[in-house]
Parts: C-alpha cells; sequence; structure tokens
C-alpha cells in the first residue's frame, strides 16, 4: 500500500522548489505522486498553467460551489479555493482500498481548518463501524 503525501503551505513557502527538488533526485518516487488540482478564484500567476495548477475560475463561480456536495470551499489569503472531494476520491482509489482511501480523506479534510463538505462528513460516518 502506498503513503499519503501532501505538500501544503503559504504562498511561496518552496513547495514548488521542493517538487522539483523531489523529480531530479528521487525520480522514481516523484512519478508516483499524483497532482491534486484545487479551483482558485485568482488570477494565474506568470507561468501558471489551467489544469496543472489550478482551476481558474471566478469569485462567484467559487461562490457557487459552497454547499454543493462533493466540494469544500475555503478562504485562502483573501481568495476562494475549492476542493473537489470526489475528484480526490478518485485518485487515493487507484492506490488505497476504499475504506483506507477514506481514512485518508478524511484526515486530509481535517487540515482544512474543520471546513468539511457534506461528502466528507458522510465517509467519516461510513468508517465508523
Amino acid at each position: 500500500m502506498g503513503r499519503l503525501v501532501i505538500l501544503s503551505g503559504p504562498s511561496c513557502v518552496g513547495k514548488s522548489p521542493l517538487y522539483a527538488a523531489l523529480r531530479k533526485f528521487y525520480p522514481h518516487l516523484a512519478e508516483r505522486l499524483t497532482k491534486l488540482v484545487l479551483y482558485d478564484s485568482r488570477a494565474p500567476r506568470p507561468g501558471e498553467v489551467e489544469g496543472v495548477d489550478f482551476y481558474f475560475r471566478t469569485r462567484a463561480y467559487l461562490e457557487g460551489l459552497r454547499g454543493k456536495e462533493g466540494f469544500t470551499v475555503f478562504e485562502v489569503r483573501g481568495d476562494l479555493q475549492a476542493l473537489d472531494a470526489r475528484e480526490l476520491e478518485r485518485k487515493l482509489a487507484a492506490y488505497y482500498p476504499t475504506g483506507e482511501a477514506r481514512k485518508a480523506l478524511v484526515a486530509f479534510a481535517g487540515l482544512l481548518e474543520g471546513k468539511m463538505s457534506p461528502l466528507v462528513e458522510k465517509w467519516k460516518q461510513d468508517l465508523v463501524p
């Protein structure tokens, strides 16, 4: 079974250089990583690519995702970002059995300042025997 690795941190903390170093020095590990692309309400920065770095959408679009099943919307430095939990589940399911994938999702959702979508709440309930 694989391991869940999350590269997370504030803007300009060094996530991209860390990932680039991982690709350079440990390509056999980097090739096994799958990136989860979040939605973001800000404009792309130079060099950022739609669908690779983020799905760039308007703030109004992301506001419309609030309360929609499968999405968690949260504020980051005045902008909105959104996580498509179903996409995350699909990516995790490729590496983990369903129950283990959902345990990882619940742990990941806890990192999002406790802002959990109804879908993640359902996953939590499914884990209780």
